[in-house]
């Protein structure tokens, strides 16, 4: 009777699932990536695994219910190690599928051609922006007319806002991500939390060799382009001309050279703003 009680009835489940519909957000960057990855386990993994429109959408709510029930208001990286256990096709104690989907969760397959893991296009459309910037500046570093120079000011500062933003979005998702792990910022690892409680020991163990450093990758991704933005409006305010100019081209220069990009980035500011 006990056991019978603690169990959920279809009726409770279906108001469990109507109030998370409602109230538990499902981020488009995960969304995304469970769409990559019904595409990854049909084209690569092996044996293959076909994922109808249905069970897509099942699985969907099911991620939304699991993170409600953990208190979270927001589907995270985390839940989608759930979907090793409904996207497969054999039973699983006799099928060989599950490692497959968890693999491919966290791999750069499942997360675009690129690798990025679990990012939006705010950065790649910032660099691809920026680039512009550069290209410009080369033709004109030693004849910037004062014009030239506020265009260009206004052009990095639109860059930058939409990036810092993005910054801090990178730095709260890891931070949430140690904190569903009860990690810490000193790299002690933590226990089970309430958030992870249905994991595996060796699920967590995956989460933090696959994910944790994705996401730290995309934060430091996202600092180095900051930084670039920031270095070269900083330049440009210069009033000497020769100094500006001298500045911009070295920069630029810089930029060439993907080591001493990598090098300067590093000694010229320190942290990143934001």
């Amino acid at each position: 009777a006990g056991s019978a009680a603690s169990l959920l009835s279809a009726e409770d489940s279906a108001k469990l699932r109507a109030e998370v519909a409602e109230t538990v957000a499902f981020p488009d960057r995960l969304l995304q990536v469970i769409a990559d990855l019904r595409t990854y386990l049909r084209d690569e993994a092996e044996p293959p695994v076909l994922v109808s429109d249905r069970r897509l959408v099942k699985a969907a709510r099911l991620l939304r219910v699991a993170a409600g029930a953990a208190g979270a208001d927001e589907v995270s990286e985390i839940d989608l190690l759930l979907l090793q256990h409904v996207f497969w096709e054999k039973e699983p104690e006799t099928g060989g599928d599950r490692p497959g989907v968890a693999a491919g969760s966290f791999s750069g397959a499942s997360a675009g051609a690129e690798g990025r893991h679990f990012e939006g296009e705010v950065v790649p459309q910032v660099q691809l922006l920026l680039e512009g910037v550069k290209k410009r500046l080369r033709r004109k570093a030693t004849a910037l007319s004062q014009a030239a120079v506020v265009e260009n000011q206004g052009h990095l500062r639109a860059l930058r806002a939409p990036l810092e933003e993005e910054l801090r979005t990178r730095r709260a998702r890891r931070a949430a991500l140690d904190a569903q792990l009860g990690d810490d910022s000193t790299g002690s690892k933590g226990g089970q939390t309430l958030r992870t409680f249905w994991l595996e020991k060796g699920d967590i163990e995956e989460v933090r060799e696959r994910l944790v450093p994705s996401l730290a990758s995309g934060v430091a991704e996202a600092e180095g382009i900051l930084r670039d933005v920031v270095e070269l409006a900083e330049a440009l305010e210069l009033e000497d001309v020769e100094d500006r100019e001298k500045c911009v081209r070295g920069l630029l220069d810089r930029d060439a050279s993907p080591a001493a990009a990598a090098a300067g980035r590093q000694d010229a500011l320190g942290s990143p703003p934001g």
